[in-house]
């Protein structure tokens, strides 16, 4: 019997959907401000790319922050983003986050 898997279209519609009912969640009182984005690729590289194309003043960003071995072995998003990003980058420490 095949196993339908879902193509990135699918999955990239059902992670929109996702995102959108995060943000009305946890953002209800400020939510003509917020405004999601969602990208297929490298997430650095579209973090950045997404950054310099809409002339974001800072990008926000939750970390576990990990520890240094951790980060040398497996890299970090957000240290990679610090250090490319065109704009300031607040790193907010996220504790007792599911991974």
């Amino acid at each position: 019997m095949p196993i339908g898997i879902p193509g990135a279209s699918e999955l990239r519609s059902d992670a929109d959907k996702k995102l959108t009912q995060f943000a009305r969640e946890n953002f209800a009182t400020s939510l003509s401000r917020v405004q999601t984005y969602s990208a297929v690729g490298s997430v650095i590289e579209e973090i950045i790319k997404h950054a310099q194309q809409h002339t974001i003043d800072m990008v926000v960003m939750g970390t576990h922050a990990d520890g240094l071995l951790k980060r040398v072995v497996f890299g970090s998003v957000g240290r990679g983003v610090l250090e490319s990003a065109p704009c300031s980058v607040l790193p907010v420490p996220v504790r007792d986050a599911p991974r």
